[in-house]
């Protein structure tokens, strides 16, 4: 096990999460709102790469987030990690992801939900649907070109809708969490398109994940 040593001269947070899967989108979304929000986010991952966390924290917030380096598939690694660092929470995203509905979530909420999930003192396993904007795929191009005309040159949609159901109910969720987070379309096209604008004027865009 390799980690970042953290500043002895500074107090630790009381909530300490282990975060599997911290480097995919949601996940690094997820390490951004515990750092802002004063908790501690460790990050458990076989290498230490992490070009996702780069673009979402500042380099300060990032050099303050521990590295834990260990293998998801070894319980043991898992496990001594949890006891080593005194972990409070985890929140497992490691996984493949696979092509999902026409329900468009901010991962911003969706992130807010899982650290709420992970802090909710509910008895027993539970299993939430979180329920986000349900658009067909030519509606949301539609919405994306009004806001960012430049869209229509560079994304377009072809083929059948997966045969995959997208408009699920989310009340058990709202029931034991209360109000759950649910940014608007449009306000999540903007915010998305500004967090880009922001990065590429910074000279900090990665577009690996768009080479071929």
């Amino acid at each position: 096990m390799t980690g970042r040593k953290l500043d002895s001269t500074q107090a630790e947070p009381a909530r300490r999460f282990l975060i599997t899967g911290a480097k995919g989108f949601i996940g690094a979304w997820i390490v951004k709102e515990l750092v802002e929000s004063g908790d501690r986010a460790y990050v458990f991952d076989i290498d230490t790469g992490s070009a996702r966390l780069a673009a979402l924290l500042t380099p300060e917030q990032l050099a303050s987030v521990p590295f834990i380096q260990g293998d998801v598939t070894r319980f043991a690694d898992l496990e001594s990690s949890i006891v080593e660092h005194g972990i409070t929470h985890v929140l497992h995203l490691a996984g493949i992801q696979v092509p999902g509905d026409v329900d468009l979530q901010y991962v911003r909420d969706t992130s807010r939900i899982f650290i709420r999930c992970a802090e909710a003192a509910i008895a027993g396993a539970r299993v939430y649907t979180p329920r986000g904007s349900v658009i067909r795929v030519q509606e949301f191009l539609a919405t994306l070109e009004q806001i960012l005309p430049q869209a229509h040159t560079l994304i377009k949609a072809e083929g059948k809708p997966l045969p995959i159901a997208a408009d699920l109910d989310d009340s058990a969720l709202q029931h034991d969490l209360g109000c759950v987070p649910r940014t608007p379309l449009e306000e999540g096209i903007r915010e998305t398109a500004a967090i880009f604008e922001g990065l590429r004027r910074a000279g900090r865009l990665n577009t690996e994940d768009l080479e071929i």
